[in-house]
Order: structure tokens, then C-alpha cells, then sequence
């Protein structure tokens, strides 16, 4: 397959691949004319390097305690609903971006933390990602 073939395959950037190509990351061959071809397997090898692992994000202050095998999201949201809205934006962004299996939310973290944790709560029941949400997570 060609480049633009391979792009739209693995959602990487003509910059990415280059990158790929470049330091030999992953399986291409040259046609005659010197363009870059691509087969199943430089498909693979690209996803195994560019797809990040499954995991767990757990949103709190910087005081709780971080759940083992977790990505901690430490929160600096405003007191008004338009930054809330936007990290939530974010947060549900991130996790869809990595594949996330689960998220626990400590609802001590801000002011409107039950807010936030609710829609993000609404967010995982809707993609089928675990939540786990409370006072003392």
C-alpha cells in the first residue's frame, strides 16, 4: 500500500511515518520510481509502537493516594462551569485517545468535583469504561 494507503491504515502523520521510516522502525520496501510501500505488517508494527497500552486513570488531588498501574490526571479546573466543561472535554478525550479501561474519580479533588465526576461517570457508562467515584477512593 502507499503512504497515503498506510496513513488512513494506522491514523499516523506523514510526519510520523517518515519518522518510522527513517529510523527503521517498522517493515517498507521501495518501488522503482522510489516511493514507500507499505503491507500488513509495517501496519502492525507501526500500531504496536503509535497504540498505547490499556490503562487506568484516577482523577485527584495532589494528596490522595494513586491506585497501582493508574495515570493520576491532577486537576487545576476553575470554580465555573466553562474550565469544568473543558477538562471534562479533555478527560473524555484522553480516555477514548488511550484506550482506557477505567477511571476512579475522588470527588474531594474540587469544589464541583460531584459535577465533574457525574458526567464523567455519564461519559464511561456510555463507552463501556469502569468507574469507581467517592469521597475516599
Amino acid at each position: 500500500m502507499k503512504r497515503s494507503e498506510f496513513s488512513i491504515a494506522t491514523g499516523l502523520t506523514y510526519r510520523q511515518i517518515r519518522w518510522l521510516t527513517d529510523n527503521k522502525r517498522i517493515p517498507f520496501t521501495r518501488s522503482a520510481n522510489g516511493y514507500f510501500e507499505f503491507d500488513d505488517e509495517s501496519v502492525t508494527s507501526a500500531r504496536g509502537i503509535y497504540e498505547p497500552p490499556e490503562e487506568n486513570f484516577h482523577i485527584a488531588s495532589a494528596s490522595s493516594s494513586i491506585p497501582e498501574n493508574s495515570i493520576c490526571l491532577i486537576t487545576r479546573v476553575g470554580i465555573t462551569p466553562k474550565p469544568n466543561n473543558n477538562f471534562i472535554m479533555a478527560c473524555c478525550d484522553l480516555l477514548q485517545k488511550r484506550n482506557a479501561q477505567s477511571l476512579s474519580v475522588n470527588t474531594t479533588f474540587h469544589p464541583r468535583g460531584v459535577y465533574i465526576a457525574s458526567e464523567l461517570a455519564a461519559f464511561c457508562l456510555a463507552n463501556n469504561i469502569h468507574f469507581s467515584g467517592g469521597r475516599n477512593v
